[in-house]
């Protein structure tokens, strides 16, 4: 008789020596492990203890959501102009602490995989500052609107940031105060008038999908700051200061965070995390070109000036003298000014100051593709007559 030899193979979870190297048993980081690390492979960035490496890995994975994306032959897309004027480095954040910044505070997206939408308000809330220039608008919009029922794209377990800004295009979010954060998934609870503190945006672009065209986004961020997708390694939980590269450490999660500008000399991102403002370089972080897929699946805005610039109820009288004749299709040039940049916008108004006028029109310029922030004030229309 012929004896069979059985051999059991036990097949157990592969975990890299490198997460085993930086991490616990429970998935929380070992900070000092991983600068020793860092400081042996002569890495550019450190770690320190935050509100991150004290989680377990169960409790990351909860602020961790999964993240949606188009079709990228259904999105629009932003044609660059392979600009050969670009600075080396620009940035929209101010580092300095001296003041001048473009974006509003940091925020804190907390135990929910909501990172989609902190950074599609972010975006447009940095883009409502620039467009209005005035970096201190600082508007505080409704993540909540986008993670509850509100919005049928996303919830804590993750979402579409692209979904999410064409939500905004078509609906309009409301300001924080009618909506606030909580963190959870629920059914819309709108205040009864949000459509008063509503924002509206007026349309979405895709800049690069799986691809990080370097210069596609840098032109794009010289208009404003821009929605990027990335991966996020366990060594990234612990970014305390520096150009971040992936070190050591497991894949954890996709996230979306907001790039805000580059330096080129150190080849590098800055951009905007979603995890408060003691985190990080007080929220904020720099990036490696390439690192962590980063750049991959970026977005830009419109937003109409109007809405921005001005106060709610403006009237300018026009003469005879001045022809306005509205294009109802979306584009004419501005009085002064010649297309393709400028286009404006008329409509009806009250006007007593002047009986002589052929018609009650309040109108202003649109800015669209300017690389910069304008002031668009009453100086830059006709005079009344």
């Amino acid at each position: 008789m012929k004896s069979i030899t059985l051999v059991i193979v036990f097949l157990l979870p592969l975990v890299s020596s490198a997460s085993s190297q930086i991490t616990y048993p429970d998935g929380r980081l070992d900070v000092e492990r991983l600068n020793s690390i860092l400081e042996e492979r002569g890495a550019s960035w450190r770690a320190a203890d935050n509100e991150r490496t004290g989680m377990t890995r169960v409790e990351r994975m909860q602020t961790f959501g999964e993240v949606i994306q188009p079709e990228p032959s259904s999105v629009p897309r932003f044609k660059k102009k392979n600009r050969k004027d670009l600075p080396s480095s620009f940035s929209w954040h101010d580092w300095t602490g001296m003041g001048g910044d473009w974006m509003s505070p940091i925020r804190n997206q907390r135990n929910c995989g909501s990172c989609w939408a902190f950074a599609a308000v972010g975006q447009v809330e940095g883009t409502y500052n620039i467009v209005a220039s005035n970096p201190e608008l600082d508007i505080n919009l409704s993540e909540q609107t986008l993670v509850s029922d509100c919005f049928s794209g996303g919830s804590c377990m993750g979402g579409s940031p692209y979904w999410a800004l064409v939500y905004v295009m078509d609906i309009g979010i409301p300001d924080e105060a009618c909506y606030r954060y909580r963190a959870v998934d629920e059914p819309c609870n709108l205040c009864d008038d949000w459509e008063f503190s509503a924002r509206k945006i007026q349309s979405v672009q895709l800049l690069t999908d799986t691809i990080a065209d370097i210069q596609t986004i840098k032109e794009a961020l010289m208009i404003e700051p821009v929605v990027s997708q990335m991966e996020v390694y366990a060594d990234f939980n612990g970014y305390h200061y520096g150009i971040y590269e992936h070190t050591s450490g497991d894949f954890e999660a996709l996230h979306v965070v907001v790039l805000v500008g580059w330096n080129d000399a150190d080849s590098c991102w800055y951009a905007r995390n979603s995890w408060g403002a003691s985190w990080g370089i007080v929220g904020y972080f720099k990036i490696r070109y390439g690192d962590s897929g980063i750049g991959q699946w970026t977005y830009i805005i419109g937003i109409d000036t109007l809405r921005v610039s001005l106060p709610d109820t403006i009237t300018i009288c026009v003469p005879d003298s001045v022809e306005l004749v509205p294009d109802v299709s979306g584009g004419a040039p501005c009085y002064g000014y010649d297309p393709p940049e400028y286009s404006y916008l008329w409509s009806p108004g009250n006007c007593l100051s002047d009986s002589t006028a052929r018609a009650p029109v309040a109108y202003v310029c649109l800015l669209y593709t300017s690389p910069s922030p304008r002031d668009l004030s009453t100086s830059r229309m006709p005079s009344s007559a």
